[in-house]
């Protein structure tokens, strides 16, 4: 039931951040915070109950991706020291990829994907913050939101220490 009722909330937030990506941030973190309730009392704890919420996230860097484009453009423009360093530290990157590759073999391509992917969400996550702050309250609005909101997710790791 509550996989279910989850399900849900995941599917509406994608929806949303279609109409909206910059307000679906609130939702990611909505989803952040409850999926892990739902996992525990999901039969067998499934840890795939953990990543539903990076659909949120796909579909966000979907809606915001002509944005993200422009702002991207413009960040070049005003940054272009730090602009070539990420250049180069993307090339790097996609050589220590190809490197791991030809080390470990092609049949084990998970392990430099995901050192890819890991090194790579920080940019993104740079990039995206840079285009979805418009106005500096937006910024202390959310952080505001995500202490309430973790603060309450947080009660439940006393309560499970207590049993």
């Amino acid at each position: 039931m509550a996989l279910a009722l989850y399900l849900c909330v995941i599917a509406v937030s994608c929806l949303y951040a279609l109409y909206d990506w910059r307000r679906a941030w609130l939702l990611v973190v909505v989803c952040g915070v409850l999926q892990d309730p739902v996992r525990k009392l999901t039969p067998g704890s499934p840890v795939a109950i953990s990543f539903l919420v990076v659909g949120v996230y796909a579909v966000i860097l979907f809606s915001a991706r002509m944005e993200l484009i422009a702002h991207a453009r413009e960040f070049a423009r005003r940054f272009p020291n730090l602009y070539t360093a990420i250049t180069v530290f993307l090339v790097v990157l996609l050589l220590s990829a190809f490197n791991g590759l030809i080390t470990y073999g092609f049949d084990k391509w998970k392990v430099p994907l995901v050192s890819f992917v890991t090194y790579l969400a920080p940019l993104i996550a740079i990039l995206l913050g840079y285009a979805w702050l418009q106005r500096e309250e937006m910024l202390f609005r959310f952080f505001r939101l995500y202490g309430i909101v973790t603060s309450i997710a947080l009660i439940g790791s006393v309560l499970e220490y207590l049993r």
